[in-house]
């Protein structure tokens, strides 16, 4: 790595100072529940589309991919997302149905994880469905 390069990198802003308080002892029982307080947060503050998150595969070889993609609902089945099975997204899923999403909020500092097993969710062409561990 170049040291110019490096130091640009350092200059950059990380997060922002006055980072929102945090404490998993209030957080309610249900993370679903959490998650849309944060949402519903995350747009008032101004974050462009706070329903994208990054979603992590397995593919051939274990060999990790990432994608950004849509959160089009959670429910008591899980977090749903649109996916074709015949993209490489949904034929990793489809051969190891086991994936991750990271929600990242930059201006309050915030992210959310979730991981777990994913079943196609059939009431919906071309959707998947990830159950959160």
């Amino acid at each position: 790595m170049s040291e110019s390069f490096r130091q640009y990198l350092r200059a950059l802003p990380d997060f922002p100072e006055d980072l929102p308080d945090f404490d998993p002892a209030d957080a309610p029982a249900d993370p679903a529940r959490l998650f849309r307080q944060w949402l519903a947060e995350a747009l008032a503050a101004g974050e462009p589309q706070p329903h994208a998150c990054s979603l992590a595969t397995v593919g051939a070889g274990a060999r990790p991919s990432s994608r950004m993609v849509i959160l089009k609902d959670i429910d008591d089945d899980g977090w749903h997302i649109a996916s074709s099975r015949t993209s490489r997204k949904g034929k990793e899923l489809a051969a190891t149905p086991k994936a991750a999403l990271n929600f990242y909020w930059p201006l309050q500092g915030r992210q959310v994880r979730v991981a777990g097993g994913v079943v196609a969710h059939v009431a919906v062409r071309g959707a998947a469905c990830v159950k959160g561990d």
